[in-house]
């Protein structure tokens, strides 16, 4: 049987913006590997609107006789500051900001949102069900989040049979449609960019880019760490790296010292990493202290990990990130990052610029279908475009919205990204 094949990666060089600048294909022998543990990959089909929050839909436009007889109810599933060991406040923070700009605008077909946010365990999927069947029980029309791959799997069939639209705010490979094993449905849409694609352009950057071949994996006993190492084997292979050590941990650890002195006996040049904010705070900074002085490639974990101000500097220089987004530097962001900044007092991460944005993406959804009819929402959803805080939205086949990272190092006296360049990620044919 032949196996089904990745378009190659679309790098944007340097920039802080996402636009006007000359992209490079690269790499298809890296993405056709992926392709084993991913579903088959085709054209490219990145929505062509405008930036600064505008929208625009692929077939006739928000429905002008749109007529709500009670507000849209949407409730968010997420945890916030001092909820939990893994909790951010972003998601908090930006659906907030994203309920007071619609609400401001004149809300959803002349109706002001009603919106509630409820906490959702990252680690207890039996705890995360009661969160997410609460929702239901609220009768909510829309429901956001589960930031957490391993309860987005979990769920998948309550969100069936809830039959109500979900815009999931992690992105596991088999949640979209059309994807091996996949346990997505029509209800479902992934906020996030793919984790088999991400994974692609982390391997990309540190062989590449950085030229290190002796590579050591750092994979958290999760949902997320597992499918991302498991996607990332045979990516460093094509690429003509060698795995010379892999370490599990759990997310509730607090001490790596055994796993880091295991990656520097190893011999590795370079860190490929799996892992969670928290557990990430713990990784960096005791291979800053145990003098294991390589770059380490992580997701979107590096940023978060760096918001919280805790990493030390000598752990800076080695850290490096593929990002959904970065609002806090990127020119189109600015307005976003400002608003958020005087109401919050601190940066966005790409988290809160997704909240915000999801709110607007409810928002069109509903205009389109003309009514708070759930299955015309979700249908909706799949319909709708959306130029967003810093990132643009537009469902493919297999229900993922967005479709872009960045590369990004940081400064270490600011604690703020610098973006390198943007990745425009492939897409699959099939989901």
């Amino acid at each position: 049987m032949t196996p089904p094949t990745f378009q190659p990666l679309v790098r944007s060089g340097e920039t802080e913006s996402r636009g006007g600048t000359l992209k490079l294909k690269r790499f298809a022998v890296l993405l056709c590997v992926l392709a084993l543990v991913g579903a088959a990959c085709g054209g490219d089909d990145k929505p062509n609107v405008a930036s600064g929050g505008s929208t625009t839909t692929t077939a006739g436009g928000a429905s002008d006789g749109c007529k709500l007889d009670q507000p849209i109810k949407i409730v968010g599933l997420a945890e916030t500051t001092g909820e939990g060991a893994q909790a951010v406040p972003y998601y908090a923070n930006g659906w907030q900001l994203g309920v007071e700009k619609v609400n401001a605008e004149g809300g959803i077909c002349g109706q002001q949102i009603d919106f509630e946010r409820l906490p959702i365990s990252p680690t207890d999927n039996a705890a995360a069900k009661n969160s997410f069947l609460s929702a239901v029980d609220k009768k909510a029309d829309v429901i956001l989040g589960m930031p957490n791959s391993a309860t987005v799997v979990a769920l998948a069939g309550d969100v069936v049979r809830a039959a109500t639209p979900i815009i999931w705010f992690s992105s596991p490979p088999n949640a979209f449609l059309g994807a091996d094993g996949s346990v997505g449905s029509e209800w479902g849409y992934l906020i996030r960019p793919r984790t088999i694609a991400t994974a692609a352009a982390q391997v990309d950057y540190i062989v590449k880019t950085l030229g290190k071949k002796k590579i050591g994996l750092v994979c958290v006993n999760q949902t997320f760490g597992q499918q991302g190492c498991a996607a990332a084997k045979p990516a460093l292979e094509a690429a003509g790296a060698t795995i010379v050590d892999e370490e599990s941990h759990e997310i509730t650890d607090t001490n790596l010292t055994s796993k880091v002195l295991a990656l520097k006996n190893a011999g590795v040049d370079g860190i490929v990493a799996f892992t969670f904010p928290n557990t990430g705070v713990v990784l960096f900074n005791q291979m800053a202290d145990n003098g294991l002085n390589v770059p380490i490639m992580t997701g979107a974990i590096a940023g978060l990990a760096m918001n919280t101000k805790n990493i030390k500097p000598g752990a800076v220089p080695n850290l490096y990130g593929f990002d959904d987004c970065a609002p806090v530097v990127e020119s189109r962001a600015k307005d976003f990052a400002a608003a958020y900044k005087a109401k919050f007092n601190g940066n966005p991460a790409y988290s809160a610029a997704q909240a915000y944005d999801s709110i607007s993406l409810v928002k069109a959804a509903v205009e389109k279908a003309g009514s708070a009819d759930k299955a015309a929402v979700a249908k909706a959803l799949g319909e709708v475009q959306y130029a967003g805080a810093c990132t643009d939205y537009k469902a493919d086949k297999g229900h993922g919205l967005a479709h872009t990272v960045v590369a990004e190092t940081f400064d270490a006296t600011t604690s703020l990204p610098v973006v390198k360049e943007t990745v425009d990620l492939p897409i699959p044919a099939k989901g």
